[in-house]
């Protein structure tokens, strides 16, 4: 039998997924659960990454106000961006050093915030696999 198992414990951050695979564990399963472990890594990523997200969230909703998604929405936004205030925006939720963690997190929220998915995500697995739910894991948990 395989497994996936993934832990991780930081100050007070903790996280713990765990799933049996096994002959009947159909494909999609695992990519769920891939796609739930990619998701808290990299949420925690840019929340311990030491940008302000929440100067940069509050630009992108500034920018996406009022869009639909769609390419030509895409293309009207990126023509419309100036880069200097860009970098601005972003060096004043970051600094030198973290600057491109900002603008990989502004890039990200910029395109989410449209509604693109920029990954395998547990949302995206749910639109493709409405069917699919993450086993819930085996054991005895605190609750609270």
């Amino acid at each position: 039998m395989d497994e996936i198992v993934f832990s991780a414990k930081y100050k007070d951050w903790i996280s713990i997924k765990k799933m049996e695979v096994d002959e009947k564990t159909a494909t999609p399963e695992v990519v769920h659960m891939l796609a739930n472990i990619g998701e808290s890594v990299s949420r925690k990523a840019f929340e311990l990454s030491g940008i302000d997200r929440a100067k940069i969230d509050e630009y992108v909703a500034k920018i996406v106000k009022g869009k639909r998604k769609g390419f030509s929405t895409l293309s009207e936004i990126f023509g419309e961006l100036k880069q200097n205030e860009v970098r601005e925006v972003l060096l004043s939720a970051s600094n030198e050093q973290l600057l491109p963690i900002a603008e990989a997190y502004f890039m990200r929220k910029l395109l989410t915030s449209l509604g693109y998915d920029l990954e395998v995500g547990t949302e995206l697995m749910s639109k493709v696999y409405p069917e699919l739910k993450l086993p819930k894991p085996k054991g005895r948990f605190k609750k609270g």
